[in-house]
């Protein structure tokens, strides 16, 4: 459509009525031309109405054509108006929608920062209100104060999981390191860089012959054959692992033993008394871990729970006697010739 120019109209003297055809032509280009798009296909036929609206009217047209070509674009602006006003506020609504979303999320993964979760709610609370510019600009600072926040939180989280880490590997190297301090000379498990059943039945023997009284604990990891046939053997040394930094970490007076496939041994001094030796080892043997494993695309908390048995040993005891005992206490457990009984 060729642009009409208004200039031509600046001239002196009384406008002609071709002179107002054009005007309203002018109008309706400028109507055409400006009009703000929402929906691309409802733009489109309001500028094609609008353009055959203005191609009808000529210098020929009467009042009653002009009126009833005004009466249309009229119509035709509302209904398009209309239409713009329901796809702007369903814009609106939906970035509402997806600011909320990500308040949401960011509270879930803030969970232990209570006052950044009180106000990302109370945002998302604002974001459902917000009708206009200046709400949103609001908002808009309101959400960055609180990812900085959020930023904040994770770089605390990233230092205490740092933390936690370092602790479990000095767990481990405390544990090997009392496993050698007792001059073993035997080979380590591959799973938990323990030492075997040979070197615990011996350490066992060594502290009878010397007249101590003394204490040996088997700690039994439950449902060992579970994650080894569901998840594999990967995860079940994995487990295990994780059992033996946990139990490492806590005995500090004690050598720590992989006795069979789910079970350790615990070999250590009575220094106090065995009430207090029994009320450490149920401490320990209660505290419930977890372990994260990667199933059907998702990740899933699982408990890792043991069960336990105490002995005291006393000056003149057989060796081959405690063996038996904590053998049956695993056959017990989980049945003879069972999956977890295996070595690894």
């Amino acid at each position: 459509m060729d642009i009409v120019s208004i200039k031509k109209f600046l001239k002196p003297g009384k406008p002609k009525p071709e002179d107002y055809i054009r005007f309203i032509q002018l109008l309706l280009q400028g109507i055409e031309l400006h009009a703000v798009e929402a929906d691309a296909l409802a733009f489109s036929q309001f500028r094609q109405n609008i353009s055959t609206v203005s191609g009808r009217l000529s210098e020929q047209s009467g009042g009653e054509e002009i009126l009833a070509a005004m009466g249309v674009v009229i119509r035709t602006m509302s209904e398009y108006n209309q239409v713009a006003t329901r796809v702007s506020q369903a814009h609106l609504r939906e970035l509402q929608a997806m600011l909320v979303m990500t308040t949401e999320t960011i509270a879930f993964l803030s969970e232990s920062s209570n006052t950044g979760v009180e106000r990302l709610h109370a945002l998302e609370r604002n974001i459902r209100k917000a009708s206009s510019i200046h709400d949103v600009r609001e908002l808009r600072g309101k959400l960055v104060e609180c990812l900085t926040l959020v930023r904040n939180e994770s770089n605390r989280l990233r230092d205490e999981s740092n933390t936690r880490i370092s602790a479990l590997r000095e767990g481990v190297e405390h544990t090997v390191k009392q496993v050698r301090t007792a001059g073993l000379d035997q080979p380590v498990d591959p799973a938990t860089g323990l030492h075997g059943r040979a070197a615990a039945e011996e350490q066992i023997a060594a502290n009878i012959s010397q007249g101590k009284d003394f204490a040996v604990t088997l700690f039994l990891v439950d449902r060992l054959a579970h994650f080894n046939g569901r998840f594999g053997r990967k995860t079940g040394d994995e487990v295990l692992l994780q059992v033996a930094q946990h139990i490492g970490q806590r005995l500090e007076t004690a050598s720590l033993f992989r006795w069979s496939g789910p079970a350790f041994a615990a070999v250590m001094d009575i220094r106090t008394t065995f009430t207090e030796v029994e009320r450490q080892m149920k401490r320990i043997a209660s505290l419930r871990l977890e372990k994260t494993i990667a199933t059907d695309g998702r990740f899933v908390l699982f408990p890792v729970t043991c069960s336990y048995l105490l002995q005291k040993v006393l000056a003149g005891d057989s060796a081959d006697v405690v063996a038996r005992n904590l053998d049956r206490f695993v056959c017990t457990h989980i049945g003879e010739g069972g999956s977890d009984s295996e070595e690894d």
